[in-house]
């Protein structure tokens, strides 16, 4: 029976390439509890999305979360939380933005979205800044604006997968502008105003991007390769949308292996260029434990 190391890096390594890739240049125990995160998440989403999930099931899937359990994936991350003294507020809140996803099948505006891509992704990145040994505030927004940057794009590659399952993330007050019938929202006679709107949704994530890539300065070196190249990888998923406007959204957008290696590469560069600032003008961090929210 394999170990629960081994089944968060299987699990990992099978459910999102782009993720693994970058934890890939973490030190193994922090790629390790890495994918133990990713496991609980990744549990938790399919028993979401791929079951007959209720309130009840979302219930079941809290109270496993936060008690003592013999399930490997749960007890799992209970230890993980554990080591690294991650608040219990931020699994919660990713558990209520998974009960939006049963609760809500449309965003009426970007704002109601951003709440929602703060639970489901900031979070992720708010538990991974604590495996880091990161606590200092200010980077603990940039790590949670990250996650709501990769989140949307995402959303971006995935509208046709996310509307087949009755869920419409584009907000309705930009589709509303921009003419769009969401009931006829693949319709190719919606094509290209569709992508418009797409477009406008990565020019917010570019935004947060942006803001995200000023924190990378407080992560030690090999945590900043790794979080630049996802940085990077996931960065260029809505940049790849944007350039291919004929085939979507029908077709879904894959990254190269290729371009995944030159990306990869350019983050190297990147954290490379900034060891000048490191040793000119070292971050400080606080050793104390933050609660971050986007409040």
């Amino acid at each position: 029976m394999p170990s629960i190391e081994e089944l968060s890096v299987a699990s990992m390594v099978k459910g999102s390439k782009t993720f693994s890739l970058a934890a890939k240049f973490f030190e193994k125990e922090q790629y390790l509890n890495a994918a133990q995160i990713y496991l609980w998440c990744r549990h938790c989403d399919d028993v979401i999305d791929d079951s007959p999930a209720s309130l009840e099931t979302w219930r079941e899937l809290s109270l496993r979360t936060f008690n003592t359990s013999n399930d490997p994936i749960f007890h799992g991350f209970m230890m993980t939380r554990t080591r690294f003294n991650i608040p219990e507020f931020y699994p919660r809140e990713l558990l209520a933005g998974m009960e939006m996803d049963l609760t809500k099948n449309y965003y009426s505006n970007f704002d109601e979205l951003k709440l929602y891509c703060y639970r489901v992704a900031g979070t992720v990145g708010l538990m991974m800044s604590h495996v880091m040994g990161l606590y200092d505030e200010k980077a603990l927004s940039h790590a949670a604006k990250l996650g709501m940057a990769m989140q949307l794009s995402n959303i971006a590659r995935d509208v046709k997968e996310d509307y087949l399952r009755g869920r419409i993330y584009l907000p309705q007050e930009w589709l509303s502008l921009a003419d769009i019938n969401p009931g006829e929202l693949l319709h190719t006679s919606q094509k290209h105003k569709l992508h418009m709107v797409v477009k406008r949704l990565l020019g917010e994530a570019e935004e947060l991007y942006h803001e995200a890539s000023h924190g990378i300065i407080f992560l030690p070196l090999r945590c900043a390769l790794a979080v630049t190249v996802a940085r990077n990888l996931y960065r260029e998923i809505g940049r790849e949308v944007l350039r291919c406007p004929d085939s979507f959204p029908h077709e879904r957008v894959v990254i190269s292996k290729t371009r995944k290696m030159i990306l990869s590469f350019l983050a190297l560069l990147e954290v490379m260029l900034s060891l000048p600032r490191r040793i000119i003008h070292p971050e400080k961090t606080v050793t104390i434990q933050t609660i971050w929210s986007p409040a």
